[in-house]
């Protein structure tokens, strides 16, 4: 009986710690021209825990009017490579499930936003390589470039806990044709406040069906 209590007690101690360990997610994405690599990480306890997956690059179906998802996956064996795809009509059913979803949880907005508070933004390094073979063009679609990462940092940082400033950067190309990007961040949490959020949701359902 003290022995069952004492493995009681290790467990729960155990459980408590592991709401307060940080959860670190690191997010990679390049692309050049038509070609895509994106990778997101996940690192807990000073990176002893890791685990990576690849992020599938989409392309548009010539046959049918649908988005093709190509994703590789790495094991013990050969690299395997494996597709799928998304229909307008399985796109339309996924808005309309998630449209649903908000109609049956009240304040899901406020309740993401509570979430998004507790989230810390670091390493933030967004380079971009614009060449439209026309100067003229080049250096509007860079000024355009410049406010969509303003915009979008903007709003993040209206969000989330900066860690650090962001480093971004545009580089013109005025005699090449050239569409290039690598974004990365880390984005940072402690497991209970996830926990807490998805609470939140399953509380906020529940009194909408009451």
């Amino acid at each position: 009986m003290t022995i069952l209590l004492i493995i009681l007690t290790l467990i729960m101690i155990g459980l408590v710690l592991m709401l307060f360990l940080k959860l670190n997610i690191k997010i990679e994405v390049q692309q050049i021209n038509k070609d895509f690599d994106g990778t997101i990480t996940i690192q807990m306890i000073a990176r002893f825990i890791r685990y990576t997956m690849k992020i599938p690059a989409m392309d548009l179906d010539e046959e049918t009017p649908s988005i093709v998802f190509r994703e590789e996956t790495e094991g013990l064996g050969p690299e395997e490579k494996q597709k799928m795809k998304l229909s307008v009509n399985d796109f339309i059913q996924m808005i309309e499930n998630f449209n649903k979803f908000l109609i049956n949880t009240i304040d899901f907005y406020k309740i993401v936003q509570w979430f998004l508070s507790k989230c810390e933004l670091s390493n933030v390094q967004w380079e971009t390589h614009l060449g439209l073979e026309d100067a003229a063009k080049t250096g509007t679609g860079c000024g355009g470039i410049w406010m969509i990462k303003g915009t979008a940092f903007g709003l993040l940082a209206q969000h989330m806990r900066l860690v650090e400033g962001p480093k971004m950067e545009v580089y013109p190309y005025f005699q090449d044709l050239l569409i290039s990007t690598r974004f990365q961040c880390i984005v940072s949490f402690r497991i209970g406040y996830a926990i807490r959020t998805g609470l939140k949701v399953l509380r906020h359902r529940r009194k909408k069906k009451q």
